[in-house]
């Protein structure tokens, strides 16, 4: 469980999730 969004960002798992599209988009 994530306290706030910094901590969920900071997750390259779960920024994977949430941002599937490359960063070249």
């Amino acid at each position: 469980v994530y306290d706030n969004y910094d901590e969920l960002l900071a997750d390259p798992d779960i920024t994977m999730i949430y941002n599937p599209l490359p960063n070249g988009l």
